[in-house]
């Protein structure tokens, strides 16, 4: 009797045992599918964060451009540093045209016999035939670009074509530079000497007499004034 009370305790204590597990087991899963869940959440969130972060700062940055440009516009004090020809930089080149080369450029004019005009104002003359010449530099590239953007469709046809065209062009932009740099120092010198020999108002015979002290024009010295004069226009 003893024996069977005995077996059927223990079965019953075993059978809540198993339930006991079973339910601790069915709590155990329950709290990982709810970490799970929880820790997709926080990534989700995170990635929210990182995105709202980042149009933060783009607005941010957006808002200091703005404020940068409503006090930089009209005020040459305030400008944008990496430009190389803001207004104070602008400035800086002038006056180092004045100290520097264009220095250079009045003492080897104040040396000169036969000056029918005052050294500031050749110099100034000089100056204003650098701006004409660039400007008609400037013109002539405006309308050959021009020109190339016109005929561009027919440059996409072939790509080899392109690509060869292209590195023509890299090659010919290269020779050009060079080349607009000499011709405009030789058409700044020969349009100066033209204009000193025909306000001079002196006869056939003494043409030449004008000309030789122009030689000077050529000279190292003088070309450089004429450089800056042209990086300045």
């Amino acid at each position: 009797m003893a024996k069977r009370w005995l077996g059927s305790h223990k079965h019953i204590h075993g059978n809540e045992m198993a339930e006991h597990q079973k339910q601790l087991e069915t709590r155990l899963h329950v709290q990982e599918d709810r970490t799970k869940m929880l820790e997709k959440q926080n990534s989700e969130l995170k990635k929210e964060l990182g995105i709202m972060a980042a149009e933060k700062n783009e607005l941010l940055s957006r808002l200091s451009r703005i404020a940068g440009d409503q006090m930089s516009r009209g005020n040459p004090d305030i400008a944008d540093l990496s430009d190389p020809n803001r207004p104070t930089k602008l400035a800086e080149k002038w006056n180092s045209l004045y100290t520097e080369e264009w220095l250079d450029a009045y003492e080897e004019l104040k040396k000169q016999k036969n000056q029918t005009q005052i050294v500031e104002k050749q110099l100034l003359d000089i100056l204003v035939l650098c701006y004409h010449q660039c400007q008609a530099i400037a013109e002539d590239q405006v309308m050959k670009l021009r020109y190339t953007l016109e005929d561009i469709e027919n440059y996409m046809k072939d790509t080899d074509t392109n690509l060869n065209m292209s590195q023509s062009r890299r090659a010919s932009s290269a020779r050009l530079d060079r080349s607009i740099g000499r011709r405009f120092m030789d058409d700044i010198i020969n349009t100066y000497k033209q204009r000193r020999c025909r306000d001079s108002r002196m006869d056939t015979s003494r043409n030449e007499e004008v000309r030789k002290p122009l030689y000077f024009i050529g000279r190292s010295t003088f070309k450089a004034s004429l450089v800056i004069c042209d990086q300045m226009c």
